[in-house]
């Protein structure tokens, strides 16, 4: 998947991407987790800013509970 990294990204976009993760790439939030930080954020979660960073924490907390279900 292509992602334009400028502007900021919402607990939607996170969401998506990160289901899209979890269906095609692997079924571990862990390594699910790892893939987004490296190859999203290169390493630094704070690299696109504090609103883009939370919007990625509460997509990623949707999906943790949707996995502990």
């Amino acid at each position: 998947m292509l992602v334009h990294h400028s502007g900021v990204k919402s607990k939607e976009f996170f969401y998506a991407y990160m289901k899209l993760i979890l269906l095609s790439r692997t079924s571990s939030f862990e390594e699910m987790y790892t893939i987004v930080l490296d190859q999203f954020f290169n390493g630094n979660i704070e690299e696109y800013g504090t609103y883009t960073k939370e919007q990625f924490e509460l997509a990623l907390n949707q999906i943790r509970k949707e996995i502990n279900k």
